[in-house]
Protein backbone atom coordinates (compact mmCIF):
# COMPACT_ATOMS: atom_id res chain seq x y z
CA UNK A 1 0.00 0.00 0.00
CA UNK A 2 2.78 1.92 0.56
CA UNK A 3 3.84 2.47 -3.25
CA UNK A 4 0.34 3.36 -3.73
CA UNK A 5 -0.10 6.77 -1.45
CA UNK A 6 3.45 7.25 -2.88
CA UNK A 7 1.39 7.69 -6.32
CA UNK A 8 -1.37 9.82 -4.70
CA UNK A 9 0.90 12.05 -2.99
CA UNK A 10 2.60 12.54 -6.19
CA UNK A 11 -1.22 13.42 -7.64
CA UNK A 12 -0.20 11.51 -10.85
CA UNK A 13 -2.83 10.86 -12.85
CA UNK A 14 -3.52 6.77 -11.63
CA UNK A 15 -6.15 6.62 -14.81
CA UNK A 16 -2.70 6.41 -17.14
CA UNK A 17 -1.09 3.66 -14.56
CA UNK A 18 -2.20 0.09 -15.68
CA UNK A 19 -2.96 -3.01 -13.04
CA UNK A 20 0.31 -4.28 -14.14
CA UNK A 21 2.48 -1.24 -13.26
CA UNK A 22 0.72 -0.94 -9.68
CA UNK A 23 1.77 -4.90 -9.27
CA UNK A 24 4.87 -3.76 -9.81
CA UNK A 25 5.36 -0.73 -7.77
CA UNK A 26 3.78 -2.39 -5.12
CA UNK A 27 5.78 -5.69 -5.90
CA UNK A 28 2.37 -7.91 -5.67
CA UNK A 29 1.41 -10.57 -7.81
CA UNK A 30 -1.85 -9.44 -10.35
CA UNK A 31 -3.58 -12.59 -8.97
CA UNK A 32 -2.73 -11.33 -5.30
CA UNK A 33 -4.36 -7.85 -6.58
CA UNK A 34 -7.23 -9.30 -7.99
CA UNK A 35 -7.79 -11.42 -4.80
CA UNK A 36 -8.13 -8.04 -2.92
CA UNK A 37 -9.76 -5.34 -5.16
CA UNK A 38 -12.26 -5.56 -7.71
CA UNK A 39 -10.51 -3.08 -10.12
CA UNK A 40 -8.00 -0.21 -9.97
CA UNK A 41 -10.54 1.82 -8.77
CA UNK A 42 -11.50 0.17 -5.75
CA UNK A 43 -7.76 -0.31 -4.72
CA UNK A 44 -7.29 3.20 -5.14
CA UNK A 45 -10.32 3.79 -3.40
CA UNK A 46 -9.10 1.63 -0.31
CA UNK A 47 -5.97 3.44 -0.85
CA UNK A 48 -7.22 7.04 -0.25
CA UNK A 49 -9.78 5.97 2.29
CA UNK A 50 -6.78 5.26 4.44
CA UNK A 51 -5.18 8.33 3.97
CA UNK A 52 -8.17 10.00 4.61
CA UNK A 53 -8.50 8.26 7.73
CA UNK A 54 -4.79 8.74 8.96
CA UNK A 55 -5.11 12.47 8.02
CA UNK A 56 -8.69 12.69 9.99
CA UNK A 57 -6.87 11.02 12.92
CA UNK A 58 -4.59 13.47 13.32
CA UNK A 59 -7.17 16.42 12.54
CA UNK A 60 -8.49 15.07 15.99
CA UNK A 61 -5.37 14.69 17.60
CA UNK A 62 -4.21 18.48 16.93
CA UNK A 63 -7.58 19.45 18.26
CA UNK A 64 -7.24 18.05 21.35
CA UNK A 65 -3.46 19.18 21.84
CA UNK A 66 -4.36 22.55 20.88
CA UNK A 67 -8.20 23.03 22.65
CA UNK A 68 -7.72 20.16 25.76
CA UNK A 69 -10.50 21.79 27.32
CA UNK A 70 -13.49 23.37 25.15
CA UNK A 71 -15.14 21.33 22.99
CA UNK A 72 -16.25 24.28 21.19
CA UNK A 73 -12.84 24.34 19.54
CA UNK A 74 -12.47 21.05 19.24
CA UNK A 75 -15.52 20.47 17.12
CA UNK A 76 -14.72 23.69 15.37
CA UNK A 77 -11.08 22.46 14.20
CA UNK A 78 -12.66 19.01 13.05
CA UNK A 79 -15.22 20.05 10.98
CA UNK A 80 -12.36 22.45 9.40
CA UNK A 81 -10.42 20.56 9.15
CA UNK A 82 -12.08 17.62 7.30
CA UNK A 83 -13.22 20.57 4.77
CA UNK A 84 -9.65 21.64 4.27
CA UNK A 85 -8.90 18.44 3.52
CA UNK A 86 -11.60 18.09 0.93
CA UNK A 87 -10.90 21.31 -0.64
CA UNK A 88 -7.05 19.94 -1.05
CA UNK A 89 -8.05 16.87 -2.39
CA UNK A 90 -11.10 17.55 -4.54
CA UNK A 91 -9.78 15.66 -8.00
CA UNK A 92 -9.03 12.51 -5.59
CA UNK A 93 -12.08 12.42 -3.67
CA UNK A 94 -14.36 13.24 -6.55
CA UNK A 95 -12.60 10.60 -8.82
CA UNK A 96 -12.56 8.00 -5.77
CA UNK A 97 -14.56 8.14 -3.13
CA UNK A 98 -17.94 9.54 -4.65
CA UNK A 99 -18.16 6.95 -7.58
CA UNK A 100 -19.44 3.41 -7.76
CA UNK A 101 -20.74 3.92 -4.12
CA UNK A 102 -22.81 6.49 -4.30
CA UNK A 103 -25.17 5.30 -0.89
CA UNK A 104 -22.31 4.27 1.22
CA UNK A 105 -21.87 7.18 2.93
CA UNK A 106 -17.93 8.05 2.81
CA UNK A 107 -17.38 9.71 6.50
CA UNK A 108 -18.52 6.53 7.64
CA UNK A 109 -16.15 4.51 6.42
CA UNK A 110 -13.65 6.50 8.38
CA UNK A 111 -13.38 4.49 10.98
CA UNK A 112 -10.48 5.83 13.31
CA UNK A 113 -12.47 9.44 12.69
CA UNK A 114 -15.45 7.92 13.70
CA UNK A 115 -14.77 5.56 16.97
CA UNK A 116 -12.68 9.25 18.05
CA UNK A 117 -15.60 11.19 17.30
CA UNK A 118 -18.04 8.87 19.11
CA UNK A 119 -15.82 8.20 22.67
CA UNK A 120 -15.23 12.00 22.82
CA UNK A 121 -18.76 12.77 22.11
CA UNK A 122 -20.28 10.46 24.95
CA UNK A 123 -17.39 11.61 27.03
CA UNK A 124 -18.90 15.30 26.72
CA UNK A 125 -22.24 13.79 26.72
CA UNK A 126 -21.39 12.28 30.34
CA UNK A 127 -19.72 15.92 31.15
CA UNK A 128 -22.75 17.44 30.83
CA UNK A 129 -21.48 19.40 28.08
CA UNK A 130 -23.38 18.34 25.20
CA UNK A 131 -27.52 17.66 25.36
CA UNK A 132 -28.17 14.84 27.18
CA UNK A 133 -31.75 14.16 25.46
CA UNK A 134 -30.34 12.72 22.12
CA UNK A 135 -28.11 9.68 22.38
CA UNK A 136 -24.83 10.12 21.93
CA UNK A 137 -24.91 7.74 18.84
CA UNK A 138 -27.18 10.52 17.32
CA UNK A 139 -25.03 13.28 17.95
CA UNK A 140 -22.27 11.39 15.94
CA UNK A 141 -24.46 10.96 13.27
CA UNK A 142 -25.33 14.61 13.06
CA UNK A 143 -21.56 16.29 13.29
CA UNK A 144 -21.15 13.45 10.78
CA UNK A 145 -23.86 14.65 8.41
CA UNK A 146 -22.85 18.52 8.87
CA UNK A 147 -19.11 17.49 8.11
CA UNK A 148 -19.83 15.69 5.15
CA UNK A 149 -22.67 18.48 4.12
CA UNK A 150 -19.43 20.95 4.70
CA UNK A 151 -17.29 18.96 3.42
CA UNK A 152 -19.39 18.28 0.00
CA UNK A 153 -20.04 22.14 -0.24
CA UNK A 154 -16.33 23.09 -0.16
CA UNK A 155 -15.66 20.23 -2.79
CA UNK A 156 -18.26 21.90 -5.40
CA UNK A 157 -16.81 25.22 -4.78
CA UNK A 158 -20.17 26.67 -2.90
CA UNK A 159 -18.19 27.68 0.50
CA UNK A 160 -14.53 28.81 0.70
CA UNK A 161 -12.35 28.20 3.47
CA UNK A 162 -12.00 28.96 6.53
CA UNK A 163 -15.61 28.36 6.62
CA UNK A 164 -18.19 30.98 7.81
CA UNK A 165 -18.07 30.91 11.64
CA UNK A 166 -21.25 31.75 12.10
CA UNK A 167 -22.57 28.30 10.21
CA UNK A 168 -19.75 26.45 12.41
CA UNK A 169 -21.39 28.57 15.35
CA UNK A 170 -24.60 27.61 14.48
CA UNK A 171 -24.23 23.95 14.18
CA UNK A 172 -22.10 23.62 17.40
CA UNK A 173 -25.33 25.84 19.41
CA UNK A 174 -27.61 22.96 18.55
CA UNK A 175 -25.44 20.30 20.30
CA UNK A 176 -24.70 21.85 23.22
CA UNK A 177 -26.53 21.52 26.83
CA UNK A 178 -27.58 25.00 26.55
CA UNK A 179 -29.50 24.58 23.42
CA UNK A 180 -31.32 22.05 24.67
CA UNK A 181 -35.33 23.44 25.11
Amino acid sequence: MRSAEIILAQKENTNDLTVEEICSRCQVTKGAFYHHFASKESFFRQVYTLNMTAYMVKVIEAADQRYPHDPIAQIRAWIEGVARYTQDNQREMAKYLYRGEPSEHWIHRVSGWSERVRTRLAQWQAHGILRSDVPAQALHQYLDSFTYGMSSLALQGYIQLPLDERLVDAFIGTVLKAAQP
